[in-house]
């Protein structure tokens, strides 16, 4: 439902095509099954909550406790992982297993963007997690992000710039019908227009 769903998928598919096993372990959302095989990449959604929305914070966050367990079931040589509600959980399941493990950020928001949200609880619960997923990110092994001005402010949060690899977003052609157009040259943006998005 969003541009990090896109590449987490785009990334699975990829290493798919390179003959590599992949598992994603995610939310449940309304009519979804439990476990699945999309693609090539085998799905298994977690926990008791089904979630409607990216904004249902408390119901994510039930959802990802869950994912410890699942992913702690699941063999696997590399675990990747990003913020905000799976990283608590995973990374130090991940470390404790002794396997390598990557984070994707695709921003760090800080207090400003979260205190724009209604309510006093929100804004301050927002921040903490974001604070606590950028002190573990520190024992990754590779950090995975989209942008310059991300990797600066990563670094800055005090993880090392040789752990982070900018990884700028792509589009594949081939996912897209051709289309005769009557004026050639023209890109059409779809997307939030929101500040912290530049």
């Amino acid at each position: 439902r969003g541009g990090g769903e896109i590449q987490r998928y785009q990334i699975a598919r990829y290493l798919v095509s390179f003959g590599h096993n992949v598992s994603l372990v995610g939310y449940k959302f309304p009519g979804s099954p439990k476990r699945e095989l999309v693609g090539g990449i085998e799905i298994t959604r977690t926990g008791p909550v089904s979630v409607k929305d990216a904004h249902q914070n408390f119901p994510r966050l039930i959802d990802a406790f869950f994912m410890f367990f699942a992913a702690a079931r699941k063999k696997y040589d590399i675990m990747m992982t990003n913020p905000y509600f799976s990283l608590p959980f995973t990374l130090p399941l991940a470390k404790l297993l002794g396997k390598p493990v990557a984070v994707t950020w695709d921003d760090v928001f800080g207090y400003r963007t979260f205190s724009k949200d209604r309510g006093r609880i929100l804004p301050f619960f927002g921040a903490l997690l974001e604070k606590t997923c950028l002190f573990l990110t520190r024992y990754a092994d590779i950090v995975f992000t989209v942008s310059n001005s991300t990797k600066q402010k990563l670094t800055r949060s005090g993880i090392l710039a040789g752990k982070i690899v900018v990884m700028h977003s792509g589009l594949n052609i081939e996912d897209y019908p051709r289309m005769k157009v009557k004026r050639k040259n023209q890109i059409i943006y779809l997307g939030r227009h929101l500040t912290y998005k530049n």
